[in-house]
């Protein structure tokens, strides 16, 4: 059964497009304006079809949207002048001393917010970040840096990449001298915020995920990936309330924060839905003066 608080043509707009044209059985939406007053919808059921009605409160898998609080945490360090966001990569990792592929050299962090540092994840062997056999080097075996060999110059194109993430998320370890996922907690007081960092299980307050239309996964995707690695890339869960406050409060208390269109080294025509990937999410501004979406 759908529910809106208060009742909400808008929201109730996107809720009926995930279900009637994305298929999904159930979903969550929330919307903060700019009063912090919220405004949220839910419909469908928690486990399976017909199974628990899902609340306001269930917990879902935030997925690659996860990559929104490394980016805050990179611009925070920026901001304390622990690092600059011209750094290069291997500044921040001075045991390794030779590569084969020297332009490993020139990735720098931005390079790495961006998606241009030179990854691709798009060739045979696939994201390095989710291998069906054997776990990602990142970020417990750097050293294999000094054999990887990138696909193309760094800055030179845009590309996708979870394997910067994971790079980055072990960047912010390294500054501060403490796990990606205690930092990220501590700095955002992710447990008050009832926000979680997954694992391979499912939370009792969790939405299953519905893999009616998945042609490869089912639930032993659970045992297939390694969910410390992907902490900075695609590692939190929460519902949607508590993903908008949080990112409200990124956005109103942080000097910069993702939806911040700073000096970032990359290529961005606004007026394109897909057109400008900085930092970790999409701008769209379809008109000079009118809104701005980031997504």
């Amino acid at each position: 059964t759908k529910r809106c608080e208060p009742e909400s043509p808008l929201l109730d707009l996107f809720i009926g497009h995930a279900v009637k044209v994305q298929g999904a059985y159930s979903a969550q939406i929330a919307y903060i304006d700019s009063k912090k007053q919220l405004s949220r919808c839910h419909v469908g059921y928690k486990n399976k079809l017909f199974g628990i009605p899902v609340n306001s409160s269930h917990r879902y898998r935030y997925a690659s949207s996860s990559k929104l609080i490394t980016t805050a945490i990179v611009f925070d360090l920026i901001h304390q002048k622990q690092i600059n966001i011209n750094d290069a990569l291997i500044d921040f990792f001075p045991e390794l001393k030779v590569f084969a592929d020297e332009r490993i050299r020139q990735i720098s962090i931005s390079h790495l917010l961006n998606h241009t540092a030179g990854f691709d994840r798009l060739t045979l062997n696939g994201d390095p970040m989710f291998l069906r056999r054997g776990a990602p080097w990142c970020p417990q075996n750097i050293s294999r840096l000094k054999s990887l060999k990138l696909a193309f110059n760094p800055g030179e194109k845009q590309i996708y990449s979870n394997l910067g993430y994971c790079l980055l998320g072990e960047i912010i370890h390294r500054v501060s001298g403490e796990s990606y996922r205690n930092y990220s907690e501590r700095r955002f007081s992710l447990t008050s915020r009832n926000i979680k960092f997954i694992n391979d299980y499912y939370y009792d307050d969790e939405v299953r995920y519905d893999y009616r239309y998945e042609e490869w996964f089912n639930d032993s995707y659970l045992k297939l990936f390694d969910f410390d690695a992907l902490s900075s890339s695609a590692g939190l869960s929460g519902s949607a309330e508590a993903f908008a406050y949080l990112l409200w409060d990124m956005h109103h208390q942080l000097p910069a924060s993702p939806f911040y269109l700073g000096s970032l080294e990359a290529n961005c025509d606004l007026k394109k839905p897909r057109g400008c990937l900085q930092a970790g999410i999409f701008h769209y501004q379809p008109e000079p003066n009118g809104l701005m979406l980031h997504y």
